[in-house]
């Protein structure tokens, strides 16, 4: 009801950015995870985790869509504020729209999104490519043993592979069991060769604006608009 009144003021639905995409890291530990939640008793999933663990390491080193697997010669490190300001214009260059960031807004933005999510941590990293050129970033709430949640995820035009696959190597070393985050449209081919599967869990993506050539980069999927520029 509240999403029909809000097109009934002139907004609209982005079905894309509606959607959400999940991709198990570790297949057998999100499973277990899944059983105990459904009731199984934690004596059995406890007990299968050790057979867990081996079958997901093999699953990450040989397995289809493996961990890593576009990942040689990029390198990944922390992604400092200043360069997620001042580098998101050049990689967003052929995007119609996006969003322009400053330290101070983006150190409030991220203290929120903190806060909000005190049992997690927030990692930024930034990917480089072989010459040390940037070419891409993510932003997630890491959940050792749980989900992990990507707030910001950007590729350079044909580096997405790479990114993406960094992204994987983190959340895996970082101990999660499965990754989700909103769709990025320029990502689905990527993605769905990784592995992943795309669902729509309730929630709509809503956008207003005055302007139409804004309204219409939005629905053409020519706008970079990422988890940070959402409501917070």
């Amino acid at each position: 009801a509240g999403r029909r009144l809000f097109e009934g003021f002139g907004g609209v639905t982005v079905l894309p950015l509606s959607l959400q995409w999940q991709r198990p890291v570790r297949p057998a530990r999100h499973a277990l995870s899944w059983l105990r939640a459904r009731g199984v008793p934690a004596v059995i999933t406890q007990g299968l985790r050790p057979l867990g663990a081996i079958a997901d390491a093999v699953v990450a080193r040989l397995g289809p869509g493996r961990v890593g697997a576009s990942l040689a010669g990029h390198t990944t490190e922390d992604l400092p504020l200043d360069v997620l300001a001042t580098h998101l214009g050049a990689l967003c260059a052929d995007r119609a729209l996006r969003p322009e960031y400053d330290e101070p807004s983006l150190r409030w933005m991220l203290n929120v999104a903190e806060r909000n999510e005190p049992d997690r941590v927030l990692r930024r990293r930034l990917v480089r490519d072989p010459h040390g050129e940037i070419v891409g970033w993510f932003v997630y709430y890491l959940g050792p043993g749980a989900e992990s949640e990507v707030l910001q995820l950007l590729a350079r035009k044909g580096s997405a592979d790479a990114v993406f696959d960094a992204l994987l190597a983190d959340a895996w070393s970082g101990g999660t069991a499965m990754l989700s985050g909103r769709l990025e449209p320029r990502m689905v081919k990527e993605m769905s060769a990784r592995h992943c599967y795309f669902r729509h869990t309730g929630h709509w993506a809503l956008a207003y604006s005055k302007h139409p050539a804004i309204l219409q980069a939005i629905l053409n999927g020519d706008a970079f608009l990422s988890r940070l520029e959402g409501e917070w």
